[in-house]
């Protein structure tokens, strides 16, 4: 079976060869495994997407590619657990991409490519459900919370600790920086 979602090339990054170490046998088909491959990267990798579902209706639970000129929707890949996640951001200085379980104001990181969700902490300092999360540019996290009078947060990482920095009166969603423009 060919290897055919594989970066092979990258305009900023080097990448490695693949080379194939063995094979997994999966609903019947020969799965290549290539080294360093978890079993869902190499799944992945073989077209496989869909690796749970959602309880209630069974839809894939995943991340999704859009193409913004055509508006196609494409599952990337299933997320597993059970969190319910919001407000997905990318720290602009590692590439991770953080997630926020906004029952328990849980953070967490998704491997864009396997689906897997590990738990970094929960945030302590904030009152209120977090709706949005956001990193600017020089690596700081910030967050919104959901409710009135909504606040705006620093969010210091290593400690997992909120400090407020006003009430933003903006929308419950949609934290975003622009330059130095929240």
């Amino acid at each position: 079976m060919p290897i055919h979602r594989r970066l092979t090339e990258h305009a900023h990054l080097p990448l490695r060869k693949f080379s194939v170490v063995g094979l997994l046998s999966f609903d019947g088909r020969q799965i290549p495994i290539c080294e360093g491959d978890t079993i869902a990267s190499a799944l992945y990798a073989s077209g496989v997407n869909v690796f749970s579902r959602s309880f209630k209706y069974h839809r894939p639970r995943g991340l999704y590619d859009v193409d913004s000129g055509s508006g196609t929707i494409t599952l990337r890949t299933t997320v597993g657990g059970s969190d319910r996640i919001f407000s997905l951001t990318i720290d602009p200085s590692s590439g991770d991409v953080y997630g926020i379980d906004p029952l328990s104001d849980k953070l967490i990181t998704i491997d864009v490519d396997t689906g897997v969700v590990t738990t970094v902490g929960f945030i302590s300092g904030i009152f209120d459900v977090i709706a949005d999360i956001t990193f600017h540019a020089d690596g700081t996290m910030w967050a919104l919370d959901r409710n009135p009078p909504q606040s705006l947060y620093k969010i210091a990482l290593g400690a997992l600790t909120a400090t407020p920095q006003g009430n933003p009166h903006v929308a419950r969603s949609g934290l975003t920086w622009l330059g130095n423009t929240l």
